[in-house]
């Protein structure tokens, strides 16, 4: 077994009032580099930001790497994500609290908010999507709370195939 604490690597804090790439939209930090990291983010908590904790660089006991890499995601009220798309990774997406709208779409404007909740697929705790290599997505939460969302990212495999323990 390792354990390791805090956990995450590295953590961003996404201020969804600016444009993507504006100045201070996007701010990552380092654990090892960051001072006050509880501060941070209640700090962030309380000025509605997105809250994503990396956890990256996941090392077994023999001291390999596991190819994954796990974000947790704490999303505002009202916040939409940004579209985007994986073509090197799976992406898999579990709801842990609250509810997210999931879209799909190769043109929609993450502004047009009505057109994206009648696209959307509301998903809420427990439930799963999987996103396509390839297709543009994102997620909204349309809610009046937080939502939280655990995602896991492995490589585009390679012959790799799960046995059975």
């Amino acid at each position: 077994m390792k354990i390791t604490r805090p956990g995450f690597t590295s953590f961003a804090i996404i201020d969804p009032s600016k444009k993507v790439q504006e100045d201070g939209q996007y701010v990552m930090f380092v654990v090892s580099e960051t001072d006050d990291i509880e501060q941070l983010i209640e700090d962030a908590r309380k000025r509605n930001f997105e809250i994503r904790y990396h956890y990256t660089n996941v090392e077994n006991e023999e001291g390999g790497f596991v190819p994954v890499r796990l974000i947790i995601t704490e999303i505002p009220p009202g916040h939409v994500q940004p579209f985007h798309t994986h073509e090197n990774c799976y992406e898999i997406t579990v709801v842990e609290q609250g509810e997210v709208a999931y879209i799909e779409d190769d043109f929609l404007d993450r502004e047009n908010r009505q057109e994206l909740k009648d696209l959307s697929k509301t998903l809420t705790k427990g439930d799963m999507v999987f996103d396509n290599l390839g297709r543009r997505h994102t997620v909204a939460n349309f809610s009046a709370a937080y939502s939280r969302v655990v995602t896991t990212q492995t490589p585009k495999p390679h012959n790799l195939k799960f046995t059975p323990d």
